[in-house]
């Protein structure tokens, strides 16, 4: 063709505008040689690379639909066009993203092509954040079949398997990532979570303190080393180096804060907890998760004025769905442990249907483990029992199962009653530690003192809050 010649050194010219970042000279030199030859597949491919570099979506689109045209069997045409619907709303993987139409393009780019990598990972990245999780372990799993030595794949690989919650998996294609590179941050904290989840302490603890080593300024591998000295370990100084190192590296973080407070709450240091659930709500007035957690330390103890105090800061902060959520759940809780496993689940389902975005699918998980297993709750006595079939509060009926728990324990010549708690502990796994904490923390305390200094704590913060 007589303009061949042109046409190489204008592609030649428009790559090095791309790279020196000069997009506009590029797509004004594509567009004039495309002029010459609308056909020419490596300016369609190169234009539509550029047009999506600055964000010209609808530019880029029409491209790609001119050079389907010009090459209907090339499989980074399809490619481009599935790439081109994952963008929405100004922003990759935007909410409503086409994820069908999208991988429509893309399996049929893998189809064209078998080894099309980009059009694996692509598919494993849509699946991903569509929350698709099976769908986006198949794609990646055959991106890294396709480049195994990449250690991208391997992570979001891991990532997707976390989810769905095969931690072997998981685990294995996030040290196959590490291995690849072995200053992967995100790859050391997924690893983490993962041995977290799967309660090998030890893993996760090397997992961590190595992702901070690797990245010292992320603050996540801070609290949840915190929490497994802290609540799985009973390391209790080991904990506070942890959340210290972590509140003073990063003093505005509340994830830093809560975290301290959980580990007070698990030793019983009630005052304390409520300390640091208050210094969080200081940071954020409307911070979800202490405001719930006060809202049920206080109410379990029964400072009822409190509670409605909290529930007016909660007003304020439009966190009424947390407290209508917990309360789903502890009803739920409740029924379970009485033995009305069908109303239990009816409210689970309830809570999950009422809260689609919300903690649902993993609250139903478990505490459907928790109805399936009643052999894992203490045991309540035949007279408390008639109680709580009598129209008592569950509030008052969870109550009386408590104190029919502490009987039983103490009438078995056990050296202290934290023992015979820790036993019921061991015996589930430690999948229900929550609910014994809470007899240990509110049967057997707190103390006096303990509950003048929380309702001091409150007072001052809600004074404050008020004006």
């Amino acid at each position: 063709m007589p303009h061949t010649r042109l046409i190489r050194e204008t592609l030649i010219k428009a790559e090095e505008y791309i790279q020196d970042r000069r997009y506009n000279e590029a797509i004004m030199a594509l567009k004039e040689v495309e002029a010459l030859d609308s056909f020419n597949t490596q300016i369609l491919a190169s234009l539509c690379a550029t047009y999506m570099h600055v964000g010209m979506m609808k530019d880029a689109a029409k491209c790609a639909e001119r050079w389907l045209k010009a090459a209907p069997d090339n499989p980074m045409v399809y490619t481009t066009l599935g790439s081109l619907k994952l963008y929405k709303g100004g922003q990759w993987y935007g909410p409503g993203f086409e994820l069908e139409k999208a991988l429509e393009y893309l399996d049929k780019a893998i189809k064209l092509d078998p080894q099309c990598e980009s059009a694996a990972q692509l598919a494993g990245l849509a699946c991903f954040h569509h929350g698709n999780y099976d769908l986006a372990s198949h794609y990646l799993r055959m991106a890294a079949e396709i480049n195994p030595m990449h250690a991208q794949y391997h992570y979001w690989q891991g990532r997707a398997d976390f989810l769905r919650g095969d931690y072997d998996s998981a685990a294995n294609s996030l040290r196959r990532a590490i291995r690849l590179n072995n200053n992967h941050p995100q790859a050391y904290r997924f690893l983490g979570w993962v041995y977290y989840e799967m309660r090998e302490w030890d893993k996760s603890i090397r997992a961590y303190e190595k992702a901070i080593q690797v990245s010292p300024h992320d603050p996540t591998p801070y609290l949840r080393l915190g929490l497994i000295y802290g609540i799985h370990q009973d390391r209790f100084q080991k904990a506070m180096d942890h959340f210290e190192a972590a509140i003073h590296r990063f003093p505005e973080w509340l994830p830093g804060y809560t975290g301290l407070a959980d580990v007070h709450r698990e030793h019983a240091q009630f005052a304390k907890a409520v300390a640091w659930y208050v210094r969080a709500l200081r940071l954020d007035p409307s911070a979800g998760y202490p405001l719930v957690q006060l809202y049920h330390l206080f109410r379990d103890i029964g400072e009822e004025e409190i509670v409605k105090e909290i529930a007016r800061v909660g007003a304020r902060a439009k966190r009424k769905a947390d407290y209508e959520e917990m309360d789903y759940i502890d009803r739920a809780r409740f029924f379970a442990i009485v033995g009305n496993v069908r109303r239990a689940r009816q409210l689970l389902q309830q809570y999950a249907d009422k809260y689609p975005k919300g903690r649902g699918n993993s609250v139903l998980k478990d505490y459907n483990i928790l109805i399936d297993h009643p052999n894992a709750l203490i045991k309540v006595d035949k007279s408390i029992l008639k109680k709580i079939k009598s129209k008592l509060t569950p509030k008052e009926a969870e109550s009386a199962r408590k104190e029919a728990a502490i009987q039983k324990t103490s009438s078995k010549r056990k050296s202290s009653k934290d023992k015979a708690i820790d036993r019921a502990m061991n015996h589930t796994g430690g999948f229900y530690s929550h609910e014994y904490v809470l007899l240990r923390q509110f049967d057997w305390g707190p103390s006096e003192e303990q509950r003048e200094d929380a309702r001091a704590l409150w007072n001052e913060f809600y004074k404050a809050f008020k004006n």
